[in-house]
């Protein structure tokens, strides 16, 4: 299946000359994220993800995917983002990876998706990763890795308040981003940011 993404490869060939890439730069899309991890009094039920777009790629996004040429977008653009700009990424679980305590957790489908332009223009997609975790009251370490393998998008934790958790208080969940470095596809090794979560188990 061919990513909706990869239709802005023309488009960037034409642009490249007042695009600020360096020529041997693989990656073809940027975002900036957001993470917070929802608790409840047991355990993590929930990774609520905040995307934003580099200016190319959302350009993009509303030209072939939203009715609306400037400003606030529709629900009806929003469900066009929805359905075809956001839902075939479960072929790649959402560029997501969760585990617990070192083990892989299987994540469920993303819910409460929505998105919307800035005054920038850049497009923002938010959705909500619903987790099962086992109940536990031992102490927890959660772990959220994005990144895309073949380093065609590269994700990048945002500078200004990158991480929070939500609800948590009572496990004494305490969220800091990290980075760990990661293989590609072809392209070497490079920095990727990493999200962990430890929290103390509620009652079982």
């Amino acid at each position: 299946m061919i990513r909706p993404w990869r239709r802005a490869a023309p488009l960037l060939a034409l642009v490249a000359l007042g695009y600020a890439l360096p020529a041997a730069a693989h990656p073809h899309i940027f975002i900036e994220e957001h993470v917070e991890v929802l608790f409840d009094q047991n355990n993590a039920t929930g990774v609520r993800m905040t995307w934003s777009f580099d200016e190319l790629y959302s350009s993009m996004l509303r030209s072939d995917y939203t009715d609306t040429k400037k400003g606030p977008i529709s629900a009806k653009d929003i469900k066009s983002l929805h359905d075809k700009a956001f839902n075939n990424l479960a072929s790649v679980h959402y560029f997501t990876a969760v585990s617990l305590d070192g083990k892989p957790v299987t994540l469920g489908t993303p819910k409460d998706f929505t998105a919307s332009f800035n005054a920038d223009d850049k497009a923002i997609y938010s959705f909500v990763i619903p987790l099962s975790l086992p109940k536990t009251t031992a102490k927890s370490l959660l772990e959220i890795a994005v990144f895309d393998p073949e380093y065609y998008v590269d994700f990048e934790l945002a500078s200004d308040d990158p991480v929070k958790s939500s609800g948590g208080e009572g496990l004494k969940a305490e969220c800091q981003p990290g980075t760990l470095q990661r293989d590609t596809q072809g392209w070497g090794t490079v920095d990727a940011d990493i999200v962990s979560c430890s929290y103390q188990g509620g009652a079982s």
